[in-house]
């Protein structure tokens, strides 16, 4: 299984468990249109002619009960608001019809068999500003009632449905520009699918289950926007997005174009989140577990670092095999106990010698981490007694059987990569005097500086197999 899989958590909802590791931010997009708003989805049973309409992207139990999503009706609100009402879900299971009203007693449900299910949602009662109404229809045949916002009622005329009238007013759109994009699944390939069709485009007859809204983009180009590409692989079956024209590494790799899939964001603009992108390339690869604690309160900016070093290690570290998933993230700026460790002092921070009252106290913080988990801990200062005194960004002393190292924010892309790379049993390539550098030394990550030539820095064969051979990396 490949896949490239997105989604706006940082910490990857289910990816980091799966054998996934981050590739960075593909774009910027929406977590949502509009405040307390949603899309109504109609769903349509073809086996008892029933409409049922949901806010709940994924249907409830329509799905498993024969339902066939037929998009979004309108768009309502999911908590009470100013002017709106309660629009009230019944059912009958005698005609196994859903019915929709503002009536807190049902109109004429109760005594005709139906079953209370609770609020749907909230809506308008009269016509509001940027409402429209919401019509009623009912299948004199079926019993079947239907909604729509078409004052024609689409083909319900034809289809033995008689209009009762306007139920009430809805959102036209939450933003006028703003389209849901939708996420698809195929257990079989493993492939995510993203698109704007409510209705999948082809997914939906080609394995693939819903699962739901990812984020909000724009159809068409907007001022600041970019495309975002779709390419698809067809012996991997796997779909690729991003805003790279060329593709990035894709064409090369067998990726074919399909097209833009929307309009987005390359940078953080007003209102929106990261559209992390993870990546799976399928077989066996041995794994190490990384966790990051910050004695910093998380901002966006170190969220930022921490993003771009996970992802700079885990595409690095994976030209060997070794997969870092991503356990916890950690805000310890609370914890007054550990401020004074905020300038840790490493003594002189060599590897395998004791360390520093310091290190021990701030190793000990290893909430949800296993035995064989690596902790990054985030520092403001690395205080050295290095004769004459270092500027040190990381450290990778840990005292035994508490695997981790500490780090300072850097612009250094491969900080955290070097400082696993030491708790993973790697060493420096040289050490003047007694190692001397040569040439090419600083193409190394190992290289002991920050000042890395050729990026990204080398890996040689054998220093992967010092961290496949470390007992931090568990087997496939």
């Amino acid at each position: 299984m490949a896949d490239h899989f997105y989604t706006t958590d940082p910490n990857g909802e289910l990816a980091m468990n799966a054998g996934y590791w981050l590739e960075g931010v593909a774009c910027q997009v929406f977590p949502n249109q509009m405040t307390n708003t949603a899309s109504f989805y109609r769903w349509f049973n073809p086996n008892t002619g029933d409409h049922f309409y949901t806010t709940d992207p994924g249907g409830e139990l329509a799905p498993a009960s024969g339902y066939i999503q037929e998009g979004i009706s309108c768009y309502v609100y999911l908590g009470q608001q100013q002017s709106t009402t309660a629009f009230y879900r019944w059912y009958n299971p005698n005609t196994s019809d859903h019915f929709y009203t503002t009536d807190p007693n049902g109109e004429l449900a109760p005594s005709s068999g139906y079953r209370y299910e609770g609020i749907a949602c909230y809506v308008y009662p009269q016509m509001q500003q940027n409402s429209i109404p919401l019509y009623r229809w009912l299948n004199t045949n079926s019993g079947d009632h239907f909604y729509t916002t078409d004052p024609g009622g689409e083909a319900a005329p034809t289809s033995g449905y008689v209009l009762e009238g306007i139920a009430c007013y809805v959102l036209l759109n939450q933003n006028a520009h703003l389209k849901e994009f939708y996420r698809w699944f195929n257990p079989g390939s493993g492939d995510h699918f993203y698109t704007l069709d409510p209705k999948g485009e082809l997914a939906s007859t080609s394995g693939y289950v819903f699962e739901g809204v990812a984020c909000y983009v724009y159809d068409d180009p907007e001022p600041n926007t970019v495309s975002l590409f779709r390419w698809f692989q067809p012996n991997t079956g796997d779909h690729f997005y991003t805003t790279d024209p060329g593709g990035e590494l894709a064409p090369s790799s067998g990726y074919v174009l399909e097209g833009i899939a929307c309009n987005v964001f390359a940078n953080p603009t007003s209102n929106t989140v990261p559209f992390f992108r993870w990546w799976n390339p399928g077989g066996c690869q041995q794994k190490i577990t990384v966790h990051f604690k910050s004695l910093l309160p998380i901002t966006n900016a170190i969220r930022d670092f921490w993003i771009n070093q996970f992802s700079a290690m885990g595409q690095l570290y994976m030209g060997g095999g070794v997969s870092v998933r991503l356990g916890t993230i950690e805000d310890l700026s609370n914890n007054m106990a550990l401020q004074p460790l905020r300038n840790l002092n490493v003594g002189t921070c060599p590897l395998g010698t004791a360390t520093t009252p310091n290190q021990t106290s701030l190793f000990a913080n290893r909430n949800n981490a296993g035995s064989n988990d690596i902790v990054v801990f985030l520092v403001t200062s690395l205080v050295n007694s290095i004769v004459p005194p270092t500027n040190l960004v990381g450290c990778a002393t840990s005292p035994a059987g508490q695997p981790g190292c500490a780090v300072v924010q850097t612009n250094a892309a491969w900080l955290v990569a070097h400082e696993v790379g030491h708790v993973l049993g790697l060493t420096h390539v040289c050490q003047p005097p007694g190692i001397p550098c040569s040439a090419t030394s600083s193409d190394s990550l190992m290289f002991p500086s920050t000042s890395w030539t050729n990026p990204p820095p080398d890996l040689s064969s054998s220093e992967y197999t010092t961290m496949l051979n470390s007992k931090l990396s568990d087997n496939c």
